[in-house]
């Protein structure tokens, strides 16, 4: 009867595991349909280099991730991107063409310490996140000011 059980059990979880697997594979499917939307909507531009600061509710990290791989795919030159879960992750991303002279890590760090938030990374892409969701709407806020005071140099 216990072996019965158990085998119960673990066909439920192998049943649960597949649907989020196909749950995440929609949702990848999903942003690949929203994100040149999101592009032309949300695209600014200074001295040639092209800047899009954009919050997603409730994405995980891999997920965050899958979204900023769709982006760097659809601006692949001259591009900086900043992402935001409702969850309080971040991603910075910047286009290989621009990693020599803004470095993802680095204005990651400069939005998220003054507000309690650390991350990390590499010059074209950097993740991190703050602890207090309420901060959120200040992230986007100082995130503007650094990029714009960034590419206005």
């Amino acid at each position: 009867i216990i072996k019965s059980k158990l085998d119960n059990q673990l066909k439920i979880i192998g049943k649960n595991k597949k649907l989020e697997k196909d749950a995440t594979q929609l949702i990848k499917e999903t942003l690949r349909f929203q994100v040149p939307e999101i592009i032309e909507n949300s695209k600014h531009a200074i001295k040639g280099v092209n800047f899009i600061v954009h919050q997603f509710q409730d994405l995980d990290i891999d997920l965050l991730r899958s979204a900023s791989d769709i982006f760097i795919d659809k601006l692949s030159r001259h591009s900086v991107i900043f992402l935001a879960s409702s969850q309080g992750l971040f991603i910075m991303r910047v286009t290989k063409d621009l990693k020599d002279k803004i470095n993802a890590s680095v204005i990651l760090n400069d939005i998220l310490k003054p507000l309690g938030g650390s991350g990390g990374g590499r010059s074209d892409f950097a993740q991190g996140g703050i602890k207090d969701t309420q901060k959120i709407d200040a992230v986007f806020k100082k995130a503007k000011e650094v990029i714009k005071k960034i590419l206005s140099k």
